[in-house]
């Protein structure tokens, strides 16, 4: 007999505008990770306004990495999200 499958239940992550230390946490990396990720798409995204990326950047910048999955069960509040 098999095992009834678990889907974790994620959420949509809102785009808005995010920082440098705000992205890092949704991806669940560091800010020195996630600024060498994002350096080869730097020109394409712009320069932040600010402290922050605008809805626009953010959205190129979840197309060129992905979206992040924000997950309602998993996240420990320190941006690494650990298995429940």
């Amino acid at each position: 007999m098999e095992t009834p499958r678990i889907e974790k239940q994620t959420k949509p992550v809102p785009v808005k505008p995010y920082s440098l230390k705000e992205l890092a946490e949704l991806y669940g990396m560091s800010v020195h990770t996630i600024s060498k990720w994002l350096k080869p798409f730097q020109e394409m995204i712009g320069k932040r306004n600010g402290r922050f990326y605008t809805n626009l950047q953010v959205q190129k910048i979840f197309s060129f990495l992905g979206e992040p999955e924000e997950s309602e069960n998993n996240n420990t509040g320190n941006g690494r999200n650990y298995p429940a």
